[in-house]
């Protein structure tokens, strides 16, 4: 019910900004929210109603940093399950009962789209037209106190205008209607593009495609989801977000760092290059005084390793009409592929703002970086009685909470506008920060999210949290049981953490690719059977195959798989040598972070090295030690640095240790060792060739 002393607030969009933004102003009585919401139902590109909705894409930041200060993640969403990066649907879930918890449906205008908006006699006049299940439109015009523009930063996909593009007889798709990798099995793919969406796509795809040509206009590192929190041979891990944003790393400062200095470009590189010292992937020379560029996957490095991403230092210049070549800005030219991807990013657009307030807030509609310019990211001088959440490039839930708290506080009266002079230097250094975008190319502009986050909370008054970690329950309104029960989930991270959790996930992320193997056996009854073999091995990345039931299924879905083939030549300690090959399939459990271990049916020996049907299950892969499980280690492993690990499972008479040396993020050497009842013991070490 609304009165007649409420203020009414329009909010465009209904995605996470937009539902963040209702629930704070909501808080205050004098304030009437209402969101339009283009599409079916709230929750924006995490809701299956959205056209670039896409089931299978994780988040680049775990779930802890994205969610809300007060909604705790779902029960019913997994909370116990140990893969921190999720999927879509498990964001729109989240956010479905965000909405359920603190929107009235009565105040959200679904399938509602906003045509125009303008400022005249202090209120903002909005038109909008609603479309009706049977296509029937209807334009309703409302009048409100005041505009809240939440309809997020990547808008429209954006695809470069290039010579025989329009006419490509290559199929020709944005990132953004990229779905199910299933869909590009044996295609050769290009993906044009050098920024998180290009690393992630062709990463998804390297155990699909035959071969992926990603064509980046400069250079990249690539991060696990996972980094290490230590440089030792045998590190711990968390997700990369939790030592990125680390409170600590701030030293009490409460404001954005913006325009990185040339050193503190030269920090971020080196700890970049430090994720891995020994094999950096891919390898580019780099200016380390310029801002870096980083792309996040589990799985691009491997597609490097098993050669099936090549990668290209270039733009796509054209794509050559009659052949469906792809022509480089290096002059090199790629055979037509079956498909070309375009990781070019997006269009911010705002069609329903009048010409006269684009220009007052100095809106470049192609530019990708810092397309408006506002006060705070929040406010504009010339832009009255308005305001943004979430129109940012970079990290959000934090930030635009608190984003949503302030301009709450403002809109309410509880907090003081800024003063026009304050606010146009905010808009100054705003497009301070533009130019400086435009020259260096920075990835994000507005990067530092811990300062950032920082930064709202001293200007709502909150004191500096004692907590390492930067999650938005950090800075609630109160602390209530759901605000606890998010900081107890959260702590939970550590706790994973120290009990060796995703060791295994940087260990089977770090298999990809050729090894040397030097395997020594001894121990058997006959000498023939005694001696050494010397070959390499390939962990293959391919689609999950079938499995047979029994012990060793995973119940979770198995999202990574490995063909392993090796071949090479036994030398017999009685003189004799043979050509010796052998196959297995391992996979990785995110959910539950597990490595199995199953054999190949015998006869798929003898088939192509990337063919395998997958037989019984031997083991998995447990007890991740500082020391060996098993003291028959050959005394030479003692003492020595690395992480161990056990496999028992189908077959009693064998035990299979672990070992891994780390360095960085990756495992650059390990042992499997196999005792067998009766005294066989097989001992192998994997190098990189």
């Amino acid at each position: 019910m609304e009165s007649d002393s409420q203020k009414r607030v329009a909010i465009i969009g209904g995605g996470q900004a937009g539902l963040v933004a209702y629930r704070h102003m909501s808080k205050y009585q004098n304030l009437k929210a209402v969101i339009f919401e283009a599409s079916p139902s709230l929750g924006g590109i995490w809701s299956p109603d959205h056209p670039y909705h896409r089931p299978l894409m994780t988040t680049n930041i775990c779930r802890h940093t994205c969610t809300f200060s007060d909604v705790p993640w779902p029960a019913d969403a997994g909370r116990e399950r140990k893969d921190l990066f999720r999927y879509s649907g498990d964001m729109g879930h989240f956010l479905h009962v965000y909405a359920q918890t603190y929107v009235n449906k009565a105040d959200v205008k679904l399938n509602t789209k906003v045509a125009t908006v303008d400022y005249q006699n202090d209120k903002w006049t909005v038109k909008s037209v609603s479309t009706h299940q049977d296509g029937s439109s209807v334009e309703h015009v409302e009048d409100f106190h005041y505009l809240i523009i939440a309809t997020g930063f990547f808008s429209s996909p954006f695809i470069p205008t290039l010579p025989g593009i329009d006419n490509s007889p290559v199929l020709v798709e944005h990132s953004a209607v990229f779905k199910d990798p299933d869909a590009y099995l044996d295609k050769t793919v290009a993906v044009v593009g050098g920024s998180l969406s290009a690393v992630e796509i062709a990463g998804a795809l390297s155990p699909y495609a035959r071969k992926i040509h990603h064509i980046a206009p400069r250079p990249f590192y690539v991060s696990p989801l996972y980094t290490p929190t230590n440089s030792s041979a045998m590190p711990s891990f968390l997700p990369w977000d939790f030592l990125s944003y680390d409170r600590a790393n701030l030293n009490g400062r409460r404001t954005e760092m913006i325009n990185p200095t040339a050193d503190v470009n030269h920090d971020k590189h080196n700890y970049l290059q430090s994720l891995f010292p020994n094999n950096l992937l891919p390898s580019f020379k780099v200016d380390t005084s310029t801002p870096p560029q980083v792309g996040i996957s589990e799985l691009y490095r491997g597609g490097i390793q098993t050669g099936i991403v090549q990668i290209y230092l270039a733009r796509l210049a054209a794509i050559d009409t009659t052949t469906g070549d792809l022509v480089l800005s290096t002059e090199e030219r790629i055979d037509c592929p079956d498909v070309v991807i375009m990781c070019t990013g997006y269009n911010i657009v705002l069609p329903y703002l009048s010409q006269s307030a684009r220009d007052a807030i100095s809106f470049q509609p192609n530019n990708r970086s810092v397309p408006f310019l506002s006060h705070r990211l929040v406010l504009h001088p010339d832009l009255p009685n308005a305001g943004f959440v979430g129109m940012y490039r970079g990290t959000y839930y934090g930030v635009i909470e608190l984003q949503a708290r302030y301009l709450a506080a403002v809109l309410s009266g509880i907090q003081s506008w800024p003063s026009k002079d304050e606010m146009k230097k905010g808009v100054a250094l705003e497009e301070s920060v533009r130019e400086a975008s435009s020259k260096s190319g920075i990835q994000f502009p507005h990067g530092d999210y811990a300062g950032l986050f920082e930064s709202y909370a001293d200007l709502l008054g909150i004191p500096m949290s004692d907590a390492t970690y930067m999650v938005a329950a950090n800075y609630p309104l109160e602390v209530t049981r759901g605000v606890e029960e998010i900081r107890l989930d959260t702590e939970s991270a550590f706790t994973l953490m120290k009990s060796r959790t995703w060791v295994r996930g940087a260990v089977f992320r770090s298999w990809a690719g050729r090894w040397k193997v030097n395997r020594k056996v001894r121990g058997a009854s006959e000498p023939r059977m005694n001696g050494q073999f010397v070959g390499f091995g390939t962990f293959l990345m391919r689609p999950v195959t079938a499995s047979p039931s029994g012990p060793g299924v995973m119940t979770e879905a198995v999202i990574r798989e490995y063909l392993y083939h090796e071949q090479g030549v036994f030398i017999s300690a009685t003189g004799g040598s043979a050509e010796e090959q052998r196959k297995a399939v391992y996979r990785y459990d995110p959910a539950s972070d597990t490595i199995a271990v199953w054999s190949v049916v015998r006869d798929d020996y003898e088939q192509r090295s990337n063919e395998g049907q997958t037989d019984s299950w031997q083991h998995n892969v447990e007890a991740v030690s500082r020391d060996p499980l098993d003291e028959s280690w050959s005394a030479e492993q003692h003492g020595s640095d690395g992480w161990y690990a056990i496999g028992r499972g189908s077959e009693a008479a064998v035990l299979a240790g672990y070992k891994f040396v780390f360095s960085g993020a990756e495992v650059t050497q390990f042992k499997v060792r196999d005792i067998f009842s009766g005294g066989l013991v097989s001992e192998a070490t994997f190098t990189r060739p």
